[in-house]
């Protein structure tokens, strides 16, 4: 009798829903939602603006998913108490080992990014931001600089990627 072998999208999905499960309904860093509302959000609104392109959802479904791999390990919240430094490379790299494609790696780890550009060209926009997006933006690198932004803005997904930010500030509605 052969074996049970399970796919790696099997795998992946019980690796995630295990997480989500565990930390899901834990305070999303200073914001007035959880882990899991605030994910369930900015795919949402993904999904509504982007329907097609199902990498771009998914990467904003797990986006802060490195904020959720600290808490599982019980890693203590840096950044002022708002959440796991580093996130977007922790997440990312933890979405490749699960063998998620390489673009919904890259979209996810790319959020932060969009958040130190949209500060550097929009002054309001960092006015509008929440407290804890302010204080994190600040372990982030602050808004970019002329050079940085450049180099941002020639990313074949650039606008993919302002949208998946502008998803993800929504995504916090309690």
């Amino acid at each position: 009798m052969a074996a049970f072998r399970r796919s790696a999208g099997e795998v992946a999905f019980d690796r995630l829903r295990v997480l989500f499960e565990a930390n899901g309904d834990s305070n999303y860093i200073g914001e007035p939602v959880s882990i899991i509302e605030h994910s369930l959000q900015a795919a949402y609104f993904t999904r509504n603006k982007s329907p097609h392109d199902e990498e771009l959802i998914v990467a904003n479904l797990l986006h802060d998913i490195g904020h959720a791999l600290g808490l599982e390990v019980q890693q203590k919240m840096e950044m002022n108490g708002c959440g796991v430094k580093d996130h977007e490379h922790v997440g990312a790299e933890f979405l490749l080992k699960l063998g998620f494609p390489d673009r919904v790696a890259k979209l996810a780890r790319s959020h932060v990014q969009a958040k130190r550009f949209l500060s550097f060209q929009k002054p309001d926009y960092y006015s509008n931001l929440s407290e804890a997006s302010k204080t994190t933006l600040g372990f982030q690198g602050g808004p970019m600089s002329e050079e940085e932004a450049r180099s941002f803005q020639a990313d074949p997904d650039f606008q993919n990627i302002l949208l998946m930010r502008e998803c993800d500030e929504a995504g916090k509605v309690p």
